[in-house]
């Protein structure tokens, strides 16, 4: 994913009722029958895949694949409420890309300043307990 070296996750989700609507009109499910009206169920389903950098956390790319519809009692008829295909622009993709890589070059600083700084202070506080401080004489007040 635009040059980085990422980690790829999948969710996948079933069908699943997500609502109960009522009063959903028959011949929008496409069924015919004595009733005007049923109560329908909206199911969802879904993939959404991810593509993340590793060292950094950053997301680099999202895509996500749904599809919602209404079905009547005991799954019969059915209405396309929603289909899609989302996917990040390549602008988004490209911006998303650079903060990674300047995360990460914020992390390397961080993983070799961090240690050398301590050795730095650890040798000067070292070298600063080694020599001898001239001692005050303390004059007695009568």
């Amino acid at each position: 994913m635009q040059g980085v070296l990422t980690y790829r996750f999948v969710q996948h989700i079933p069908a699943t009722v997500v609502q109960q609507m009522p009063g959903v009109p028959i011949s929008l499910l496409g069924l015919r029958g004595p009733a005007r009206s049923v109560v329908a169920g909206r199911y969802f389903q879904g993939d959404v895949t991810f593509w993340v950098d590793p060292p950094t956390g950053v997301l680099i790319d999202q895509e996500e694949r749904g599809r919602s519809v209404l079905r009547g009692p005991g799954g019969r008829g059915e209405l396309v409420a929603a289909d899609f295909d989302l996917r990040m622009s390549a602008s988004s993709r490209r911006q998303l890309a650079a903060l990674a890589d300047k995360n990460a070059a914020s992390i390397a600083a961080v993983r070799t300043t961090g240690p050398l700084g301590g050795i730095t202070l650890g040798l000067l506080l070292t070298v600063a307990d080694t020599i001898p401080l001239p001692r005050r004489c303390k004059a007695r007040l009568p």
